[in-house]
């Protein structure tokens, strides 16, 4: 059995993981490695997906800036790989302090950290047409205020393939629970890899216990945004096979879970969510869609798309598209958390069922060692008598369990008492029912 590295994952964090370049690539053939599982969709460049256009390979060959007074390096592409927005232009220009401010992307907050800068690869129109920088704000306003500096930026731009990472635990089923990632965001720990890591662990672990998982389970890592949108583009069968999907966003850091629920707030994947959290955490936080940090989960769970999508979180997190946002800050047991938090609403997702009653008149508990008597035990005879309501073949346990406020094992245990008496047939929670609203 394959196993996923934290190591190895964060291994990656410097390279050039772009919409399409050498980093990405390096990065889909190492979760290659992770599974048997897994395979690669290629998309090529100009492609016109739904609106969304595939760019370029886009490569950084040299990047310096050179105070001209002195005519010594102030920054390079070595000290940091967020000091050239990715899909800048080559240059080699002469600037004053002011036009160089022009350009660059500073943080008076964060005085000693370089900023991802994602506006020249998401914005098509200024794709490799601008040449955009990241300056510590300490550096920055140390510059000579009447000096000059040579910007020099090498890149290399040419026709290649964006790639989708996807691994499948059954291709025979068709329908689908989605474990989002993203590999993007270079420079950055938290963003973007430590969501891959995360559903990783997930997708594995759901590997090595085939007894306890009877769906598909689809993990995806592809570029933020354009990645999803080119995917469900590409695919648009899932549109009605997929349950949910599952986004991670600073699954690593050190602060609290923040679910962001989906855009509807109460399906069903947000009410298994929400049932295991109260009963395992006592500190957690919930944000409307489109109100956290909002990446994948809003493409597949768009009005038109309308697959039920969430993303456990954690926040605040100070560090977010900063240079700081490194294995510094980033712990292990939180993404472990995370891990065991999505695997443990999905194994709650297996054991859900539809109970459909097979009788008209309510049976003997008696006979089945159910009996509660009204006198002695009444409020355990009132829950019975909830449940034996409860069972019309519409509503699953897990949602029954929620709306009378009972233990999702106690009712569990009634039901599959009487599934083992043949009073009741579990019917299979199908992903029309997981887009009803609760």
């Amino acid at each position: 059995m394959f196993d996923i590295s934290a190591s190895e994952i964060f291994e990656l964090i410097d390279s050039n993981r772009t919409i399409v370049s050498s980093g990405s690539r390096e990065t889909v053939s190492k979760l290659l490695k992770f599974t048997e599982r897994g395979k690669v969709l290629n998309f090529q460049s100009g492609l016109d997906s739904s609106n969304w256009l595939i760019p370029e390979n886009w490569e950084i060959l040299d990047a310096k800036l050179i105070d001209l007074s002195s005519n010594k390096i102030i920054l390079s592409i070595e000290d940091s790989i967020l000091f050239i927005a990715p899909y800048s232009k080559s240059c080699d220009v002469i600037l004053s302090k002011m036009e160089l401010m022009d350009i660059t992307l500073s943080d008076p907050n964060n005085p000693n950290d370089f900023k991802y800068q994602h506006r020249l690869a998401y914005d098509s129109a200024r794709t490799l047409k601008e040449t955009l920088i990241s300056i510590p704000w300490k550096i920055l306003q140390g510059l000579d205020e009447n000096g000059k500096f040579q910007l020099v930026v090498k890149v290399k731009s040419e026709p290649g393939n964006m790639q989708i990472f996807q691994a499948a635990t059954n291709n025979e089923e068709k329908d689908k629970v989605f474990l989002l990632s993203h590999y993007c965001h270079s420079g950055q720990l938290n963003d973007g890899l430590a969501g891959v890591y995360v559903m990783g662990r997930v997708f594995l672990e759901i590997c090595k216990n085939p007894e306890k998982f009877n769906h598909n389970y689809v993990w995806l890592a592809f570029p933020e945004t354009i990645g999803s949108s080119v995917y469900i583009s590409n695919f648009p069968e899932i549109l009605d096979q997929a349950y949910f999907s599952i986004f991670s966003e600073m699954p690593g850091a050190k602060s609290s879970i923040r679910i962001t629920n989906s855009r509807r707030k109460s399906t069903y994947i947000d009410r298994l969510v929400k049932l295991v959290l109260e009963s395992r955490l006592k500190e957690f936080s919930f944000v409307d869609f489109k109100q956290g940090w909002g990446n994948d989960e809003m493409v597949f769970d768009a009005p038109l798309v309308g697959i039920p999508s969430i993303s456990i979180d954690r926040a605040p997190f100070n560090h977010y598209h900063l240079s700081s946002d490194t294995e510094l800050n980033f712990s292990i047991d939180s993404a472990e958390e995370v891990v065991n938090l999505i695997y443990e609403t999905l194994v709650l997702f297996e054991r859900d069922y539809i109970p459909c009653p097979n009788y008209f008149v309510p049976p003997q508990l008696s006979r089945l060692g159910l009996y509660k008597d009204w006198s002695n035990s009444r409020s355990a005879y009132i829950q019975n008598m909830n449940l034996l309501d409860a069972a019309t073949g519409q509503e699953s346990a897990v949602d029954i369990a929620i709306r009378l406020g009972l233990e999702i094992d106690k009712v569990f245990e009634f039901y599959d008492t009487l599934i083992k008496n043949g009073l009741v047939t579990p019917l299979k929670v199908d992903p029309r029912y997981a887009r009803r609203v609760g």
